[in-house]
């Protein structure tokens, strides 16, 4: 889908997101979201702490209500985009919904300093989902930061 903006992120600043449709009923998307986290809201400590926040604002908000989410941490480690340090958490997200198709989200949050801010990147595709994975990779790999 074309870019449009992802009111889920209700704790971030200039989100625009692009989604595709997985599952119609019960509802589901891939997505890919780039936004603003903002030092007045809170996101002052160190890159590590502020993705750590952001990785619970998102699991534990509407994003994943009423799934019943359970994150699951593959790897969380610093690195720098542009010679912007910030830090990455790969988790999946299981949720609980024998109806759905999918078995959750393999993840991935990713947060860089904007000045006094943070800049951040979210994206979740299915588990399993090969080629969705790859887009995913993709995305990961090209992302810059100014």
């Amino acid at each position: 889908d074309p870019a449009a903006i992802e009111p889920r992120f209700s704790f971030a600043y200039d989100v625009l997101q692009q989604s595709v449709t997985v599952s119609q009923e019960p509802p589901w998307i891939a997505q890919l979201a780039v936004g603003q986290l903002r030092r007045k809201d809170g996101y002052v400590n160190d890159a590590r702490n502020t993705v750590e926040s952001f990785a619970h604002c998102v699991v534990t908000g509407n994003m994943y209500s009423p799934y019943l989410p359970t994150r699951n941490d593959i790897r969380s480690e610093s690195l720098s985009i542009d010679g912007h340090s910030g830090w990455l958490i790969e988790s999946e997200i299981t949720v609980d919904r024998p109806d759905l198709k999918v078995k959750g989200d393999h993840t991935i949050f990713i947060v860089v300093r904007d000045g006094s801010d943070w800049g951040f990147f979210f994206g979740a595709v299915p588990i399993g989902n090969a080629q969705l994975d790859a887009v995913l990779a993709n995305t990961i790999r090209e992302l810059r930061a100014s």
